[in-house]
């Protein structure tokens, strides 16, 4: 499916024109956003590859290619291999700046330099040795976005004036879009620059003796704010998120005042909470919540207040502290108020753990338990989940030892510095048991005491942790043999280390009593450490694009283990086969050269799946299905099998691989209740991917709705949500420019279901589809709602009057969108149009004050009415209003206010030529004579056939003729004249 995608797009790209390229750049930087990198990359090497493209297009590819870098590098864990990553990006960026010195994207090119410097200097200062290192990556950066401001500085454009009149000068919308471009690319470099002292002053956090400088950095930083940002840029959004940082800058003067700074302590809080309040008072406007940029500042805002609020209540005592810590978490509950869907939102969920944080430091236990269990709940097995249980363990852990443990264990799977805190956490549960049901407890804590120290390479304290389990009631027991198993690997790692006799002695004479006590543990774990061995070798050559028979030995090596189903390693070893061999066939497929190549490949794959099918046997046969780990490779064996079936390097019949995706998976629901629901929605998403392959698209549409509820109910897989979204938007374009030619009625109905898709990943992220793709879902969805509204007013069904009223609104969010995201590129008269587009829905959705706001923003600065679409825009605000309301004054006064402008406007007209514009304003002020006035409109057809015009109206041109008549007829009827 995913060739499928690729295929659809490049349709797209075929035509080649400005609006496709940017339309497939924007996607393909949704994708790359999205981490689908490989998809990304074809996109942008094919607007970089395609000859017919301006070359200021084609470069558009080259500067995608060099973000797709940049992205890369913020997502590599490895702090080693981090930097060098970074390097790798800012020189991409840098060769793009050079070969494309005076492209528009150049100003975005060095504001990603400057970013990337920083993230260079925030990960090397990780490493003291490199702390110098570090700060000439910030002094970089920095140097960077005060280059970029001046060289801004000196190409700042006239801001144009009007006239005394009031009037516009000619050129004023177009002087006036090169300075608001201008204006908006200062603002970035400003504020990036801002941002930039914020990160270098943030990494001194934790270095008392850098307290002198951080000061000095944040202070430069909130006055460059106050004095060379916020005065020309506070109507902009951004200059909120700026507040914040201001905010976060006097907290951190705050918590790290000493000695004769001390005394400013207090009025760092207060200005903290003065700049983060400016912030969050944006929510405080009903009529801004609908932004999504508000939205996003009020989160964030929220949040960085509740730190604060908790950070100080910490440094106070008793009611005062429990008044902040209790404050904190009313931030959330006010929050929750304003943005309800924020639960289920993974910012509104972190600010949720906050509360809960907050709830406990106050007191309010059972409160803090309730909101964190909740998140425990929704997200299960999730960093989110783990933070819950590790605030609950802080404060419960001493009469809860479940809740300790589970957290140990949680920090323990986590792994690299987590396991300091595991151990903490175990040791502590330990000391805390006093009551028999918690005993069982006591050989799992020094089971895991053990592997915790075995990680840290502390064998010494792994042998002895291990050998609590050799005493009764332990010894003989499944986890006694496990624990065996640890100390023998500790003692062999001790004697290797030190090559004293001692050790040696004590190593032998450990392993023959543990094969004596656990002679089938014993004699597999050599095997199981070879196949390790085996998989880390593979697994480093692959790593260097050098491949080998590695995978292919380690599966050997497991199959061999799952020869005897008595064996404690036989569940391990059936899986893991699987998985070495799937490994070994992408190898061979990367590698492959001949169609003989390819079989190989795919024969190895078909062996994968055996294992998996083996494991899937064996798991469904447990009598307990819980453990964690059993249930991770069951999901896993039927992931992999499904992308095995669906990928057609392995499958030979991509329907047959479709069909058998789909069968495999059919049980997830019921099987996997518990499973990791991330990687539960990607599995979700692969049988819509397998159904869509089998051209079983309404049924996929069936299976997105539940897909749906899923995500809502949890909001986590949102990724894998989005892609099935984008999915179904493809396939119904697809099935539209099947049968365009043969039904072109069926062709709109299938473009529009699949803009209605569009409207859903444009909802959830606004980033997919940011111009030409925008536009056209707009027009989808307009045309749809204007049929709709046509045919509710013509038969009366509301259903459908309220279905069109949705298709306005959706049309108007995406109207708005994209023409917030194309200002600077649109001529006057393209803003025009898609401005009087947003107004028509505004208004069909019955929202006349806002459209009307939006009118007079025009009308108000156009006293002479040369604006007409404007003017005719209000008159049919006050028609849609009045037309529903019952007999009155008001209404009589609203059909009024219309007539008198269509009646100007058809003034100006006259003497013109009589085209379709004159035509339609005239049919309108006659409908509303209609509504309001029928002896005037009578004396209109009188006029109109005195003149001549009655006979011959529009001579059919633009369809007026059969409106006039059909309107003769009505007005016939409701007075029993004669007209005819």
């Amino acid at each position: 499916m995913r060739r499928a995608i690729l295929t659809v797009l490049w349709l797209g790209a075929c035509a080649a024109t400005p609006a496709a390229s940017q339309d497939d750049y924007d996607l393909a930087n949704a994708l790359a956003d999205r981490g689908w990198f490989d998809l990304a990359e074809e996109l942008f090497q094919g607007i970089q590859n395609t000859a017919s493209l301006q070359p200021d297009k084609r470069a558009e590819g080259a500067y995608g290619l060099a973000r797709i870098k940049s992205m890369q590098a913020e997502r590599e864990t490895d702090p080693k291999k981090k930097a060098v990553i970074y390097d790798g990006a800012i020189n991409a960026m840098r060769e793009f700046i050079t070969a494309h010195p005076n492209h528009r994207r150049r100003n975005e090119a060095y504001s990603d330099i400057g970013y990337l410097y920083q993230q260079k200097g925030k990960s090397l200062m990780s490493d003291h040795a490199k702390s110098d290192q570090a700060e000439a990556a910030f002094g970089e950066a920095e140097k960077l976005f005060l280059e970029l401001i001046s060289s801004l500085k000196g190409k700042r454009p006239e801001r144009p004036e009007m006239d005394g009149g009031g009037r516009k000068p000619a050129g004023f919308d177009e002087k006036m879009a090169a300075f608001e471009d201008w204006e908006q690319r200062m603002m970035f470099a400003k504020y990036n620059y801002g941002i930039s002292l914020f990160s270098h002053a943030e990494t001194y956090r934790d270095k008392p003796e850098k307290f002198d400088e951080m000061k000095r950095i944040l202070e430069d930083m909130v006055k460059y704010f106050e004095e060379d940002f916020m005065w020309d840029f506070e109507q902009y959004i951004l200059a909120y998120d700026a507040f914040i940082y201001m905010g976060r800058a006097y907290q951190l003067l705050a918590e790290t005042a000493r000695g004769a700074q001390l005394a400013k302590a207090e009025d760092y809080w207060k200005k903290c909470f003065n700049f983060i309040g400016k912030a969050k008072s944006l929510m405080a406007e009903k009529s801004l919540r609908a932004n999504e940029g508000v939205r996003e500042v009020a989160l964030r805002a929220t949040y960085y207040e509740m730190k604060a609020r908790t950070a100080y209540g910490e440094t106070r005592k008793g009611g005062a502290a429990a008044k902040q810590f209790i404050e904190a978490a009313k931030l959330a509950e006010d929050l929750l108020k304003y943005y309800p869907n924020a639960r289920v939102d993974e910012m509104g969920r972190i600010i949720r753990i906050e509360q809960g944080r907050a709830y406990f430091k106050a007191g309010q236990i059972d409160k803090g338990r309730k909101v964190l269990e909740e998140i425990k709940k929704e997200c299960p097995d999730t960093p989110l989940a783990d933070t819950a249980i590790e605030i609950i363990s802080e404060f419960v852990g001493d009469t809860d030892i479940g809740v300790l443990v589970a957290y140990a264990d949680s920090m323990l799977d986590t792994g690299g510095v987590k396991i300091f805190t595991a151990i903490a956490k175990y040791r502590r549960a330990l000391t805390s048991i006093r009551r028999r049901e918690d005993e069982p407890f006591i050989p799992h804590c020094w089971y895991r005491l053990g592997e915790c120290y075995f990680e840290l390479d502390r064998y010494w304290e792994a042998a002895a942790a291990c050998s609590m389990l050799e005493k009764a009631p332990y010894v003989g027991t499944p986890l006694g043999g496990k624990a065996a198993l640890h100390k023998l690997a500790s003692l062999q790692k001790i004697k290797d280390l030190t090559k004293q006799k001692p050790d040696a002695d004590a190593y032998a004479t450990f392993l023959d009593w543990a094969t004596n006590k656990y002679p089938k543990e014993v004699g597999g774990r050599g095997i199981r450490q070879s196949a390790l061995e085996l998989e880390k070798e593979g697994r480093e050559k692959a790593a260097a694009d050098k491949y080998g028979n590695e995978f292919e030995q380690a599966a050997q090596k497991w199959l061999t283990l799952a020869k005897d189903p008595g064996s404690p390693f036989y569940g391990e070893a059936l899986f893991t086969a699987g998985l070495d061999w799937y490994f070994h066939a992408r190898e061979l497929s990367k590698a492959a050269k001949t169609e003989s190549d390819g079989m190989k490949a795919s024969g190895v794959s078909q062996k994968a799946m055996e294992q998996f099918s083996a494991y899937l046997a064996w798991y469904r046969r447990q009598p307990l299905k819980d453990d964690k780990y059993l249930v991770h490779n069951a999901v896993g064996a039927i992931q992999i099998s499904m992308a095995i079936h669906l990928n057609s390097k392995f499958t030979k019949d991509p329907k047959a691989g479709a069909e058998a995706a789909l069968k495999i998976s059919e049980t997830l629901d019921k099987e996997f209740p518990s499973g990791d629901p991330v990687n539960l929605m990607k599995m979700f998403t692969m049988r819509i991917e397998a159904k869509l392959d089998l051209d079983r698209v309404e049924e996929a549409g069936e299976d997105i709705k539940a897909l749906e509820t899923r995500y809502e109910k949890s909001g986590l897989g949102m990724d894998s949500y989005v892609r099935a979204l984008v999915l179904m938007a493809l396939a119904f374009e697809k099935q539209a420019a099947r049968i365009q030619a043969a039904d072109p009625q069926k062709a709109e109905t299938f473009m529009v279901r699949s803009g209605n898709y569009y409207y859903k990943v444009f909802l959830l992220d606004q980033n997919q589809f940011k111009s030409a793709k925008l536009d056209v879902i707009a027009g989808m969805l307009y045309r749809i709602a204007d049929q709709k509204m046509k045919q509710a007013q013509k038969t009366g069904d509301k259903s459908l009057a309220a279905e069109a009223v949705t298709s306005f609104d959706q049309a108007r969010d995406l109207y708005q969108q994209f023409r917030l995201t194309t200002a600077s590129t649109l001529t006057p008269e393209q803003d025009t149009q898609i401005l009087s587009r947003i107004i028509t829905c505004t208004l069909q959705a019955g929202k006349f004050g806002e459209a009307r706001k939006l009118i007079e923003e025009i009308t108000g600065r156009d006293p002479e009415r040369r604006r007409g679409w404007a003017w005719a825009a209000l008159a049919d605000s006050y028609i849609i209003e009045a037309r529903p309301m019952p007999p009155s004054a008001q209404r009589v006064d609203l059909f009024k206010k219309a007539d008198q402008i269509f009646a100007e406007l058809i003034s100006r007209l006259q003497g013109v030529k009589r085209d379709e514009n004159f035509w339609e304003l005239t049919y309108k002020r006659a409908e509303v004579l209609f509504e309001y006035a029928p002896e005037e409109l009578l004396k209109f057809f009188q006029i109109m056939d005195v003149k001549g015009y009655g006979q011959t109206w529009d001579d059919g041109t633009w369809g007026f003729k059969e409106k006039f008549e059909s309107l003769r007829a009505k007005l016939n009827a409701r007075t029993g004249g004669g007209q005819k």
